[in-house]
């Protein structure tokens, strides 16, 4: 069973940054069933930080977007990214201190939360502004690797 589904509704209308969230959205999937099956160590780490870096890379992207259509509340969308980053950074240090230290359930519910909430709440403001606005999407490919590109650099 999926622990966190992606549906049409969350689209924002530009391709590639739905295909940002739907990442994210693994990689939280990808937690939880990590979790579920109890393992931990070193997988652990690399997903967590998998989700850092992936997590850093599309709000860059998500901003460059936003800037190049002329969002005007970018800087409270900043802040809402900054305090995510932070969280999930926390979260990496803790497990990195104690890596004996299962992944607890409840941050993988607030990181589900946040997200959902982020994507249909915080993300939908913006979509009028970026929706049919060719600029998006023309932002949006110069914000960096996808997915793919992100785990090979996590490995290395």
């Amino acid at each position: 069973m999926i622990y966190f589904q992606w549906y049409e509704g969350m689209s924002v209308g530009v391709p590639l940054i739905d295909s940002d969230h739907k990442a994210l959205i693994a990689i939280i999937n990808e937690l939880h069933a990590l979790t579920e099956a109890e393992r931990g160590g070193e997988t652990l780490k690399y997903v967590i930080r998998e989700l850092v870096r992936y997590t850093q890379f599309h709000f860059h992207r998500e901003e460059k977007v936003l800037q190049a259509c002329g969002y005007p509340n970018l800087a409270e969308h900043m802040q809402a990214h900054v305090g995510f980053i932070q969280y999930i950074n926390d979260v990496r240090n803790s497990h990195i201190r104690n890596p004996d230290k299962l992944f607890r359930e409840d941050i993988l519910d607030y990181l589900k939360d946040w997200l959902k909430r982020h994507i249909l709440i915080d993300d939908m403001a913006y979509r009028p502004f970026i929706e049919n606005d060719p600029r998006a999407n023309v932002a949006a490919l110069q914000g960096g690797p996808g997915l793919d590109e992100v785990r090979e650099s996590v490995r290395d």
